[in-house]
């Protein structure tokens, strides 16, 4: 028995080393909009974006790795964007909390949720819930990233004189391109080919290069922003403020 079956056990998951690569490849291009959103959005709480830039890659890498090495599930693991929309817009710009006291009520969730997965509580909880409210979440959630799709693709436009939306460029470049890479993938998938998504994205992606609707960076490799203002930065003395426990009406 090899290393990589000993530990992720394929044969029993009935997969293989190539199906995974690509599985992996797929998620990453997926997601990577992750590195570029979550730091914009907490850089309108007042933390530095590319320090941010570079604690969002540790903690995914850092999570991805014990999710697999421990948990042996081929899942990526990243900070949730709607968390992070609510603290930056919520706590932080509307509440006026500092992005420090934001961090540290994080961290004190944090430890919660570590003493309620180590005690099964969590996992009681979980049961609790009605399977439907489960999905329901699920849904919500797909919708919410399909809204911010939309959005950065120029569909819809969102302003606080538009209530609820407003119709964007529908007939711009990047709205045409987006409509021909949902397209492609869905061809892809009725075709059944491998890795339907990865070249929906990849094919999309070089036609933008092509076009010049997208701008190569100057670089391609560089060394990462010290995460040092982001890190650990912590103010236990604001979670003690009557307004950060919220109130019921």
């Amino acid at each position: 028995m090899n290393l990589t079956e000993k530990i992720f056990h394929l044969n029993e998951n009935k997969t293989d080393i190539k199906t995974e690569i690509l599985a992996g490849f797929t998620t990453f291009f997926t997601m990577s909009y992750l590195l570029v959103l979550s730091p914009k959005l907490l850089e309108a709480a007042g933390m530095n974006q590319g320090s941010s830039l570079t604690v969002t890659a540790i903690i995914v890498f850092i999570c991805s790795f014990l999710m697999a090495f421990i948990a042996n599930k081929p899942y990526a693991v990243a900070p949730l964007l709607g968390e992070t929309a609510f603290i930056a817009y919520t706590i932080c710009a509307n509440l006026g909390f500092s992005v420090k006291t934001a961090l540290t009520g994080i961290f004190i969730c944090g430890l919660l949720l570590l003493f309620m997965t180590l005690t099964n509580i969590r996992e009681y909880i979980i049961k609790q819930i009605p399977e439907n409210i489960k999905i329901s979440y699920c849904i919500g959630l797909g919708l919410f990233f399909i809204f911010i799709a939309l959005k950065d693709i120029g569909i819809v436009n969102f302003t606080q004189k538009s209530i609820p939306l407003e119709a964007g460029a529908i007939f711009s470049f990047p709205v045409i391109m987006g409509i021909l890479c949902f397209l492609t993938l869905i061809i892809l998938e009725q075709k059944r080919v491998k890795g339907s998504i990865l070249i929906a994205i990849m094919a999309t992606t070089a036609i933008g290069i092509i076009a010049g609707d997208i701008n190569l960076p100057a670089n391609l490799i560089s060394l990462p922003v010290s995460p040092a203002s982001s890190l650990l930065q912590f103010d236990f003395s604001g979670i003690l403020h009557k307004n950060f426990i919220p109130k019921q009406e």
